[in-house]
């Protein structure tokens, strides 16, 4: 077994508009800031976008620095470092953009389901809002 390290997700999230909010049943529980949440993983010189949706998971390298990232419109970010020796998702429940970024962030509160439950509880955590 490899020893612990420490990763820096920036998870996005975004408001409602036409790429983000597709029409699902669920829509009528999310507040308009917060239609949907993806993940920006640092590696090797990028960046990995992870971007889950109900069809499946997008996965995108992006050779874009972090300042570039951070001005993208209608996106509120945060910081979250996770003490980790390998990325694992497992994602529990109904497959959801939430679900999948709680597996990669090894957030396991059962209780959060929605991208703002998931902001509130990361800015509990005391990590950086940016």
């Amino acid at each position: 077994m490899t020893g612990m390290y420490c990763r820096e997700f920036l998870i996005a999230y975004h408001e409602q508009d036409k790429e983000h909010c597709k029409l699902t049943w669920w829509n009528f529980m999310l507040n308009k800031k917060f239609i949907h949440v993806d993940v920006y993983i640092e590696i090797a010189g990028g960046y990995l976008l992870i971007q889950p949706n109900v069809m499946g998971m997008g996965l995108y390298e992006q050779y874009f620095t972090k300042k570039e990232i951070l001005t993208l419109d209608k996106t509120i970010f945060q910081s979250y470092i996770v003490k980790e020796d390998q990325i694992k998702i497992r994602p529990k429940g109904l497959i959801t953009c939430v679900s999948i970024v709680k597996s990669l962030l090894y957030v396991k509160k059962w209780w959060i389901i929605t991208p703002f439950q998931l902001y509130k509880y990361i800015e509990r955590q005391q990590n950086v809002n940016i």
